[in-house]
């Protein structure tokens, strides 16, 4: 027997799992925290000139099946990988903020080969051993001599003397 004054149970935010009238339990959404992202996503998105190349994608991807041809398909999907880079980078930095500097560079270091990642995959999971040693031959030259040429000379255009840290510039010759 039971006194008229029964509690339902509670899960551990204190929130009734069975609730009065015998329904589904209700949970609340917080609607704030939605609101708050949907607004970062768009103010992201108008803050760069970048996220008007995001046509690109959908584009794209109707070239393919539309079968518009090679060169269309390359040239439209070729574009939309500008924006989606950005937007991995931009989201990479996001995280970065949030996790700490060591997380954060692993971020950076996982997510800023993303592109590569997906290429050698697919050209694995295709037997193109070729495209595979080709793609990974290009992402260590263009990390290695096209940031380093660029930060040398980008570098020399505002001084005149440089300085470097030995290790990292016999690190990046010594490959």
């Amino acid at each position: 027997m039971s006194s008229g004054n029964a509690v339902a149970p509670t899960d551990t935010e204190g929130d009734a799992l069975i609730p009065e009238n015998g329904g589904e339990p209700k949970k609340e959404v917080n609607w704030g925290s939605c609101q708050q992202n949907w607004m970062a996503l768009v103010a992201l998105l108008r803050g760069s000139f970048l996220s008007v190349l995001l046509v690109f994608i959908p584009l794209g991807i109707a070239a393919y099946q539309l079968d518009w041809g090679n060169v269309w398909v390359f040239w439209l999907n070729f574009m939309a990988i500008i924006p989606l880079a950005w937007l991995i980078g931009e989201s990479t930095e996001a995280l970065s903020e949030e996790s700490g500097p060591v997380v954060g560079g692993l971020l950076n270091a996982t997510f800023g080969n993303v592109v590569e990642m997906i290429l050698c995959g697919f050209g694995i999971y295709r037997d193109e051993i070729l495209v595979v040693q080709c793609t990974l031959m290009g992402s260590i030259l263009s990390n290695l001599l096209l940031v380093l040429g660029c930060s040398f000379w980008l570098g020399g255009m505002k001084q005149k003397l440089q300085q470097y840290n030995a290790l990292g510039a016999v690190t990046s010759t010594s490959l």
